[in-house]
This record gives structure tokens, C-alpha cells and sequence, in this order.
């Protein structure tokens, strides 16, 4: 029988037993610990609220010792806090109290970005200012920025405490505290207003903006509120009457930094910056009132002196009377008078329809005038008579004269007219001035992008009306300036003048060429004479029937110009229909071009890319001549190209297609889960963490394909072909390859997404690294024939890129050409113009699908950077960065991006 071993179970017993104790002592140890670390928290929270009554208590304590606000001096201002305060004190001069909501809102704004910018968050005492200024107080030995909001302000503002001691910071504190216990927020922000100071005897933001602006606050420009903000920290030091140039730079301070905290844009603050300070001219001094007795007294002395004179002088010859002096220039009846009461009529309201930028420019630009610009005491000025009667010829550049009100000042045969008809006068024809300089740059339609369609992204080129006025008064030739802020485009000119030769009936009659058989050069036909006149060709002998070499070579430039293929000379069909339709150009098309090369940059750029959709034609143009002219095909009408213009940065070579995230859950993903036959046919490839995956590995009903990276390989049959052409925009168009060259002999290729695929990328590429980098061809060609392995070359120049919309055109012969509108911005412009907004069809915004596209790519981006995976592919990049454009370098390609949101633009 076996023998148990009882010496061995002890043994495993002991153990056992030994290591439960330990256990326990272990748990115990924790339990210890815990209790130790909740006795702590505990004790912590109760010194905390200790410590919170302590100080409640103090603050408590300490407002009961100072006694209530000083609300008796400030009754004018918190009518409703009168009775918060028993003390009498002397009250100071009386002002009505300024709502907050009649103060111009930017002011507000800039207010509160510069002062106090948590205002409507504490309790009258800022946590994180005075963290601020402890810090700069103990790293720089000095307080930059200080801890003081609007309360702790209109606290030192009330109490009349202006030390910058501990006790009166700690005071001013303590009175901001009892400030927010007993007023609203809106009280307390019309204290400020009521109390601020800004030099001198002047307080308050009424009174401030009255004396310098000569305004109503609720008038204000950017400048004028930035200067505003400026004054009450110095406002000794700074009075724009005493030291304008440290008033500048306080104002020009503020609008920095206001703008960096994005309460007015960059371009807003720097319009801004340039206005002049307009410090109020003192005041003429009072002529006192002489008394009674004083003059009796004056007229004993003068009779007195008189008959001492009679005695005793010998007799004298009399000095020569000097004539009197006449009354200063600033008296009733000047020009200063009329200047003056410009800047008050400016404050009453203006005709209706007057925008606000206009009335501010007119008082930035009277302010520091002392006489009119137009109106003189007895009439127009000659500057004044040739502006009107270049506005009167407004129709001639394709605008509406009625629209410009121009006031009737009648000539008074040389006697001064009545101060206010000079008045109005004068601000009417600047208001028409500024009007017509705004229309003549394309702001009848202000914001296309919203008005008519979101793929028209082009802005009015309009100047501002304060440079505007400044400009034109300084002009020799105030109707010239007028002329030139029309485009100086030539094509401009030239529409303007087919415009005048139609509209003045001047135009030649339609010549219509009827159906028939081809007729070849050398052949006689009846229809040759009709073609003859069609294109202004006359007869090389006394046959007009005879076709001849002459008009055969017109025919084929003719052909040639309107993409005929082939351009020989033959009469057939498509000769006779072009021939037929291009002619037939209406006043209104004319008109909706005019108005949209006042969107076009001023400079188009010495070499610059120009396509133009309606034309399906891509050119570059270089010193003013094509030098390159080539088909494309454009966006569908449901997904357009996009209007605009930017700058060419980058041309790749072999370029890859990183598929976006919208593209990956809406396309691929169906295609995966069914068995991926789109997502072979395509030869897409698939990573995670930076390794390819086989797709068929994949459980797709349980992983999320976001999780993957998807790319088309560069290569022969990539999407985009061998050359894409990119200059960033929000659009997410470029130009590229394409494998469809077939679809290039249609007439009307809308045939992608958006973008903008070329016939011949090549040649296109060869082209401007040639101009840019002095590459030749041969070394362009080379880089598409080597290896497929995406190549980036970075211009060194960037060259504009304009997509354009023009449906009318003249070319060189002086023959205007016209082109189908194919996705309706004729239309719409033509509506605008007419003034028929409700009946704009604008179409859905496109621009919705590029951000939802972008929010998906972004979250794409931020997951891979929280992962730190995903793929890096590594490529070529030539030139760019001042690097002399031969360089050589390594790039990481950006990975998937909202570029490639239109998957149909890409050739599939």
C-alpha cells in the first residue's frame, strides 16, 4: 500500500498559510495608505473652504469699511443707482448717459479684445489677468501687461484713485467686487463710457468722438474707434491735438492687435492704419460783451484826451489811414464756411441707399480739407463740370447713367449761392463720384460667389472710396481719372467698342449662308459672294462668285479660329453653321462680359496661363501674345469649373492618387465588400502602418476602412495621367493628363468633375519650365519617360492661372466670337444687371461637398497622428524655395487630401 507523505502536505499547508498572512498585510498596507491619501484630500478641501471664508469674510469686511459707491456724482449716468449711495458730493458737469447699444459695435469689439476680454465671465476681478501680471512682475521686474478689467477701471474712475500703489490696486479690487454685486454688466460698461477719460476736460466716448470725429459714436470708422480705445490709457500723453503721432502709434497698436485677435480683418486694419488723425481745430475765442459803465468811462477819457490835444498839440500832419482789415477767411460766406458745414451735414442722415463706407470716407477726407472739391460760391468748378459730364456718358462704358444722381447747381451770374445748396452740392456729386468709381469696378454685383453661383469665385476690384476721393481731387484731369478706373484690358476696349458700334446701329447686317453642297477653293458657287461679305473679303477680280486663293486663305484662318478640323478651306457643314451663329452677338452679351473683366486682376501677369471655359482652350500667354494654344475639357454642367485665379506652384510628373476618405467610404469600401472588383480594375493598392495589405485578408464587414490608406500607384494607367499642373485653391481643381484623349474631338467637352484635363500636358509643361528654369525640352521629356515615380518640380517664379468665363471675344481681325453659355453666368450676370435677383437660378453651393470632404480628410490626418502609422512614400522634388531650380531632394508625399474630391475628374 502506498504511504502518504503527511510531512510534505504540512509543508504545502504552512506555505499556503504563510502566504495568505502575507496577502492580508499587503491589503492591509493599501487600505492604510487609502485612508491616509482620503484623510489628506479631505483636510485639503476643508482648509480650501476655509480659506474661502476667510476671504469672503475679508472682501466682506473691507466694503462695509469703505461704505458704498460714490453713485451720487455719476446719478446722470446710473439714474437707477442713485439710490445705492447716501454720500454728497459736488457733481461733475453734466453729460446724457451713452447706451451701450448706440455705440458703434466695432468699438465694443475692439474694447473688449484690447481691455477686458473676459468682460461678461468675471466678477469684476480678471484670475488669469493677475496671474499674467504676477508673472511679468517676477520675470521681467516689471507688470507689461496688466491685470485691470473695465470694473477695476470704472472703480479707480469713480473713487478718483490714480496711484499705482498696492493699497489702491488692492482697493480698486475690492471696489470692482462691490461694482459687480450691485450692477449689472450693462451699467457698469455705461459708467466706462460715461467716465473714460481722453484729455483735458473731456470724458466719456460721446463727448470724445464729438470733439475729434465731430460724430456720433455710433459713426465711428476702425480707425477712429481704435484711437478710442487707445486714448484712455495716456490720455495726456496721448491727445491727438497736443501729440498726433503718439496717438498714431497707440491707434495703430490697438488695430495689431485687434486684428491678430480677429476682431477686423488684416486688410481691415491696414485700410484703417492709414487714416488721418482729425484733431479738432480749437475754437475761436469768445468776443466779450462790453459793459455799460466801462464804456461811459472809455468815452469821458477819449473826450478828455481829445481836448488836450486841441490845447496844447502843435498841429501835425495826419499818418495815412490803413485800410481795414478784413474778417478772417473762416467767417460766413467762405469756403471754409462750406467745408465746415460738409463735415456737420455729414452727421444728419444721407440719401437713402448711402452706404456707411462712403459716409465715413467723405468725412475722413473733408476733415482735413478747408475748402470744397466741386462748389464754388457761385457754381460748379470746372473740375466738377467735366466729372459731370463724364458720369452723364456713363452708357458709353457700359452702365447706366440714370443710376448716378447728380444734384442741379445753377449758376448765380456772380452772386455767392445759399450755403446749403453748396452744401448738398457738394456731397452729392462726391456720393456720385464714389458710385460710379465702385460701379466702373465691377460692384453693381458685389460678392458673385453668393450672389449668382458659388463656382463664380471672383471679387469687384473696387477701390477704396476714401482713396477715391483723394485721388480724383488731386487728378489735373478729374474726368480722365474717372475713365481710367474701368479695366485697361485691351479685350475690354475692344468689347466696349463692338458694344458702341451695335448699340449706335453701326454694326454690320447678318449675313446668313444657306445649306448646300462643299464648294473647294478654285470652284464657282453662288453662296461665295454671300461668304465674301460674311468675312469682309472683296474680290481679286470681277467674278465675286469665283472662290480665290485670298478668300481661301480667310477661310482657313476662319476655320482654324473656330477649332474647324481640318482647316482647309472647304465649305462644308460646319463652316456654314459657325459662319451663321458666331456673328449674332446681343448688346446684353456684350454687357455681362464687360462686367466681368471688371473682376479680372488688374495684372494679368507678363506670362500667364489663360483658359477659357466656354472656349475649351487653354492658352499661355507671354508679353501679351499666345504661345502656346491647346484644347481642354472642363467640369460637367452639375459639377463645374470653378472661375477664379491663382498661382501655378508645382507641376508633377508621374503623379500619384492618394484616395480621399469620402471617396474610400462611398466607392471603394461597396467595392471591397462585394469582392473588389473596382478596386482591382483600378490597381489601387492598400496599407496599414505602412505595409501593403492583400485586400482579400480583410474581414470587411468588421474593419473600418478608414483605417486603411489607399493609393493608385503612379504609372500608365494612373488617373491623372503622366503631368499634373497645381495651384492651391479652396476649389480642389488643377489641370492634368488624362487617358481619355478621344473625348478632345468633341465641340463641347464638359466631361469631368471640375477639373481641367489638357490634350497635350507635355508641351504645356515644357513651356513654362522653360520660361522658369531655363529647362529644355528634352530634359522635360526625359523626366516623363523615366521611371513611374512621382516627380515634383517647385516653380521659382509662380505663374498666374486664370480660369475664366467669357462667352463674347474679339480676335485680331476685329471679328467678335461668341460662345455658348454653356453653364448659364451669362445669364445670371445679364439678371443681376437688369436688376432681376429673384429670378437668378443659383444652384447648390459646391463648396459644401469640398468641406464636408475636408472634415473627413482632417479626421484621416488626426487619427494617423494620434497612431503615429500610416504611410510615407518618398519621391523626387526639383527646384523651388530659392534653391536655384536645379536642385535635387526628397519629398514626403502629404498623403490623402481634399484635392482629389471629384473622383470622376480624374478620367473614370
Amino acid at each position: 500500500m502506498p504511504v502518504a507523505d503527511d510531512g510534505g502536505e504540512a509543508g504545502y499547508r504552512a506555505a499556503g498559510l504563510a502566504n495568505a498572512r502575507s496577502q492580508d498585510g499587503v491589503d492591509q498596507s493599501q487600505t492604510r495608505a487609502s485612508q491616509t491619501m482620503r484623510r489628506w484630500a479631505i483636510g485639503a478641501v476643508l482648509c480650501a473652504l476655509a480659506a474661502a471664508l476667510v476671504v469672503y469674510a475679508g472682501v466682506h469686511w473691507a466694503m462695509t469699511e469703505m461704505g458704498p459707491p460714490p453713485f451720487a456724482r455719476v446719478t446722470h449716468l446710473m439714474p437707477t443707482a442713485a439710490h445705492m449711495s447716501d454720500a454728497v458730493e459736488p457733481q461733475e458737469p453734466r453729460q446724457p448717459p451713452l447706451d451701450p447699444d448706440k455705440v458703434d459695435p466695432r468699438y465694443l469689439r475692439m474694447l473688449f479684445a484690447f481691455e477686458d476680454r473676459r468682460f461678461y465671465s468675471h466678477y469684476g476681478v480678471d484670475p488669469y489677468g493677475l496671474l499674467r501680471a504676477a508673472r511679468d512682475l517676477v520675470l521681467n521686474g516689471r507688470i507689461v501687461t496688466g491685470g485691470s478689467t473695465l470694473t477695476m477701471q470704472v472703480a479707480r474712475l469713480l473713487d478718483n484713485q490714480y496711484r499705482r500703489t498696492p493699497t489702491v490696486k488692492l482697493r480698486q479690487i475690492v471696489r470692482a467686487i462691490q461694482l459687480e454685486s450691485s450692477l449689472t454688466k450693462k451699467q457698469i460698461l455705461r459708467l466706462y463710457l460715461g467716465l473714460a477719460p481722453f484729455g483735458g476736460r473731456v470724458r466719456g466716448v460721446r463727448a470724445a468722438s464729438l470733439k475729434f470725429f465731430g460724430k456720433e459714436p455710433h459713426q465711428l470708422s476702425v480707425g477712429e474707434a481704435a484711437l478710442l480705445v487707445a486714448l484712455p490709457q495716456a490720455p495726456e500723453a496721448r491727445r491727438p491735438d497736443r501729440d498726433a503721432e503718439a496717438a498714431l502709434r497707440a491707434r495703430n497698436f490697438v488695430l495689431k492687435t485687434v486684428a491678430t485677435a480677429g476682431v477686423v480683418t488684416a486688410a481691415e486694419a491696414e485700410l484703417a492704419s492709414r487714416e488721418p488723425l482729425t484733431a479738432e481745430a480749437p475754437p475761436m475765442p469768445e468776443i466779450p460783451t462790453p459793459k455799460p459803465a466801462v464804456t461811459h468811462v472809455a468815452g469821458l477819457f477819449a473826450g478828455l484826451t481829445l481836448g488836450l490835444n486841441v490845447i496844447v498839440a502843435t498841429p501835425a500832419t495826419a499818418a495815412p489811414m490803413q485800410p481795414p482789415q478784413s474778417p478772417p477767411s473762416y467767417f460766413l460766406g467762405s469756403e471754409e464756411q462750406v467745408a465746415l458745414d460738409v463735415r456737420r451735414r455729414l452727421l444728419s442722415p444721407l440719401p437713402a441707399g448711402t452706404q456707411q463706407a462712403d459716409r465715413d470716407a467723405l468725412w475722413m477726407f473733408y476733415a482735413g480739407r478747408d475748402a470744397p472739391v466741386w462748389a464754388a460760391m457761385t457754381g460748379w468748378t470746372p473740375a466738377a463740370r467735366a466729372v459731370i459730364d463724364e458720369i452723364k456718358r456713363a452708357d458709353d462704358w457700359g452702365l447706366d447713367a440714370a443710376a448716378f444722381d447728380i444734384p442741379e447747381l445753377p449758376a448765380a451770374g456772380g452772386m455767392p449761392l445759399p450755403a446749403r445748396q453748396l452744401v448738398d452740392a457738394e456731397i452729392g456729386l462726391s456720393l456720385a463720384v464714389m458710385k460710379y468709381a465702385r460701379y466702373a469696378r465691377g460692384g453693381r454685383i458685389e460678392d458673385p460667389a453668393t450672389q449668382l453661383s458659388s463656382y463664380l469665385d471672383r471679387k469687384p476690384q473696387v477701390r477704396p472710396p476714401f482713396l477715391v476721393m483723394t485721388g480724383i481731387a488731386a487728378a489735373e484731369a478729374p474726368d480722365d481719372y474717372l475713365r481710367k478706373l474701368h479695366p485697361q484690358h485691351e479685350q475690354f476696349e475692344k468689347l466696349r467698342q463692338a458694344y458702341l458700334a451695335r448699340r449706335d446701329g453701326a454694326a454690320s447686317e447678318t449675313v446668313t449662308i444657306p445649306k448646300g453642297s462643299k464648294i473647294k477653293p478654285g470652284a464657282t458657287h453662288e453662296q461665295v459672294a454671300l461668304i465674301r461679305e460674311r468675312l469682309g473679303i472683296a474680290a481679286s477680280g470681277e467674278d465675286a462668285n469665283h472662290y480665290d486663293d485670298m478668300l481661301a486663305d480667310a477661310v482657313k484662318r476662319f476655320q482654324a479660329k473656330h477649332n474647324i478640323s481640318p482647316a482647309n478651306g472647304v465649305i462644308n457643314a460646319s463652316t456654314r453653321r459657325a459662319l451663321n451663329e458666331r456673328q449674332n452677338v446681343s448688346l446684353a452679351t456684350l454687357l455681362a462680359n464687360m462686367e466681368q473683366w471688371r473682376w479680372m486682376p488688374e495684372d494679368l501677369g507678363d506670362v500667364h496661363v489663360w483658359v477659357n471655359v466656354p472656349e475649351f482652350r487653354v492658352r499661355v500667354v507671354k508679353d501679351g501674345a499666345a504661345v502656346l494654344d491647346e484644347r481642354v475639357i472642363t467640369g460637367e454642367t452639375s459639377t463645374q469649373t470653378p472661375i477664379f485665379s491663382k498661382d501655378l506652384e508645382t507641376i508633377y510628373f508621374h503623379p500619384r492618387w492618394n484616395i480621399p476618405e469620402s471617396i474610400k467610404v462611398k466607392e471603394v469600401f461597396p467595392s471591397l465588400a462585394r469582392g473588389g472588383g473596382y478596386f482591382y480594375r483600378q490597381g489601387l493598392k492598400l496599407v496599414r502602418n505602412g505595409k501593403e495589405v492583400r485586400p482579400g485578408s480583410v474581414n470587411w464587414y468588421k474593419a473600418d476602412v478608414r483605417n486603411y490608406d489607399i493609393y493608385q500607384p503612379s504609372g500608365p494607367g494612373n488617373a491623372l495621367g503622366l503631368i499634373k499642373f497645381t495651384f492651391p485653391n479652396k476649389h480642389s481643381v488643377y489641370m492634368h493628363d488624362t487617358q481619355s484623349k478621344g473625348l478632345f474631338d468633341a465641340s463641347q467637352r464638359t466631361f469631368s468633375h471640375g477639373c481641367v484635363r489638357v490634350k497635350n500636358p507635355l508641351a504645356l509643361a515644357q513651356l513654362l519650365l522653360g520660361i522658369d528654369k531655363g529647362w529644355t525640352p528634352e530634359h522635360v521629356a526625359q523626366l516623363v519617360k523615366g521611371d513611374p515615380e512621382e516627380i515634383a518640380a517647385h516653380l521659382d517664379k509662380h505663374i498666374p492661372v486664370h480660369l475664366a468665363y467669357f462667352t463674347a471675344q474679339v480676335d485680331s481681325d476685329g471679328e467678335v466670337t461668341s460662345e455658348p453659355d454653356i453653364y448659364g453666368h451669362e445669364k445670371r450676370i445679364t439678371q443681376a444687371l437688369q436688376g432681376k435677383w429673384k429670378d437668378i437660378d443659383k444652384g447648390p453651393d459646391h463648396l459644401a461637398q469640398v468641406e464636408l470632404a475636408q472634415r473627413l480628410d482632417d479626421a484621416q490626418q488626426a487619427r494617423k497622428g494620434r497612431s503615429g502609422g500610416g504611410r510615407r512614400v518618398v519621391s523626387r522634388s526639383y527646384g523651388g524655395g530659392g534653391g536655384g531650380g536645379g536642385g535635387y531632394s526628397a519629398r514626403v508625399s502629404s498623403g490623402s487630401t481634399a484635392n482629389d474630391v471629384f473622383r470622376r475628374s480624374f478620367g473614370f
